[in-house]
């Protein structure tokens, strides 16, 4: 009978060619389809590449105030007492940091049970007050003295290099907010610290900054007394892990651009007059000489140092006792935030699932400084496509043609040879390369083509021996 398979050594080799064609093809759709399997495991990509590349130092111009388990234990449950809060940046500020962060939320006044007993006590002694001017001074002076909020602004205003945390409310999922604006004109007190200037303002709405919808900014004594306000607005990838800083987000009627919490204290670090910021949609922030690269929704991919810890951690406690060296905070930038167990923002990194919001912030101010920055390239979409045709469309030719060994070693070394590019590129340039789609290429062409060859040549092997068996024993 006639053989199938038996010299029709061209026709397989088409067969390989045509269906790694077939595959760069449908990898190509599925990049840029993007499912969301395969988002996430892209997403992961990003986490080898920090494992791979491991912690790297700490720079000293930050350091942590940290509220931890020492200080609760020490001083009592959080939160504490805005006297005891106005005590820790008095402390701060005496020791001449060039800023200090306050990564706490006051959207409320603090009203202690003094302080509300004497607002009762002056309304029901209203009529008598007007006849003894003496006891409306004595309740006056004793009500400012049990103002709490009241201490907490002078300390902020006489060390005049506090960011507070302002909160907003971006719709789930970080996608833009349709609806009404809620209560923005009951905040006009936040537009002067509005420090982002938009060039290109008609630029499509693709490069704007997500739009926030609500707001929970800090009193509006607080505001006024402190230097500057950035959002702390943050949410992780669909995996939980946060690797984008929310550099900038619209809000208000007539959608001002705010800057992030950590932005903001790098630029009073810089010493950077607010003149000196600008957003470049679809670029990055111009920082004075720096620009920091952005996605198109003005987000910064976070260059994570390792895991907690990392810097320099002073306790709160330590710090209302009087037990830390003069100079710690001298010309460093200093944020202040809880570090305790079940009283902190928690944040998953690549690197750990246990990293406080503080030390995020820490390590955003770190990347801004140092212009340590991780980036999608413009090229690396084109490197990408360009790697998954070359390399796929050869491996269509080659592996066809190709014994098992030599094949197995060709398409292991174009794997191990990609990854290692992209590590250097991650490592060594800040530069984001994807790794999935070409090494997913790669690997798909090897294992389909490998079956090809294996179901051919056993075909035509037997075809040999059934041909030449009646004839040799």
């Amino acid at each position: 009978m006639p053989s199938a398979w038996l010299g029709k050594t061209k026709l397989v080799n088409r067969l390989g060619a045509t269906l790694a064609s077939l595959i760069v093809l449908a990898v190509l759709c599925l990049m840029w389809a993007t499912p969301a399997p395969l988002a996430r495991l892209d997403q992961a990509s990003v986490d080898w590449l920090f494992w791979l590349r491991g912690s790297r130092p700490v720079g000293p111009e930050i350091t942590l105030v940290a509220i931890d388990e020492r200080s609760l234990k020490e001083e009592g449950r959080w939160p504490w007492s805005r006297d005891k809060q106005a005590q820790v940046i008095r402390a701060i500020a005496a020791d001449r940091p060039k800023v200090i962060g306050l990564d706490i939320i006051y959207a409320e006044p603090e009203e202690t049970a003094l302080f509300q007993g004497l607002q009762k006590l002056e309304r029901q002694t209203a009529a008598l007050q007007d006849k003894v001017p003496a006891l409306r001074t004595f309740l006056e002076q004793q009500r400012a003295a049990a103002d709490t909020d009241g201490r907490l602004a002078d300390s902020l205003r006489a060390a005049g290099n506090v960011v507070l945390a302002l909160a907003l409310t971006v719709p789930e999922g970080g996608k833009d907010g349709s609806g009404q604006v809620h209560e923005a004109g009951a905040y006009d007190y936040l537009e002067p610290y509005l420090s982002l200037l938009v060039k290109e303002s008609g630029a499509d709405e693709a490069l704007k900054p997500f739009r926030a919808t609500g707001a929970s900014p800090p009193l509006k004594r607080l505001a006024e007394a402190a230097q500057s306000l950035g959002h702390v607005y943050s949410i992780p990838d669909q995996d939980g892990v946060t690797r984008h800083e929310y550099l900038a987000l619209r809000y208000g009627e007539d959608e001002e651009v705010y800057p992030s919490f950590p932005l903001e204290i790098a630029r009073l670090y810089l010493g950077l007059a607010r003149e000196r910021v600008a957003l470049l949609p679809g670029q990055g922030i111009q920082l004075g000489e720096i620009l920091v690269p952005t996605d198109q929704k003005s987000r910064l991919l976070i260059n994570y140092l390792g895991r907690e810890g990392g810097f320099p951690m002073v306790s709160a406690t330590d710090l209302l006792h009087g037990r830390v060296p003069p100079g710690t905070f001298t010309g460093k930038a200093v944020l202040v935030g809880t570090a305790a167990i079940g009283a902190y923002d928690q944040k998953a990194t690549p690197f750990s699932a246990n990293f406080s919001g503080i030390e995020k912030n820490a390590t955003v101010v770190e990347n801004i400084i140092h212009g340590r920055f991780l980036e999608r390239s413009v090229w690396s979409g084109p490197l990408e496509v360009g790697t998954i045709l070359l390399v796929g469309l050869g491996l269509g030719y080659v592996l066809p043609r190709a014994s098992a060994l030599p094949g197995g070693a060709l398409a292991l070394s174009l794997v191990l040879g990609y990854a290692a590019f992209a590590q250097w590129m991650f490592a060594r340039q800040g530069v984001l390369v994807g790794l999935i789609f070409p090494l997913l290429t790669i690997v798909v062409i090897y294992l389909v083509i490998t079956v090809l060859r294996f179901m051919t040549v056993e075909k035509e092997r037997g075809e040999i021996h059934a041909l030449f068996t009646p004839y040799v024993g």
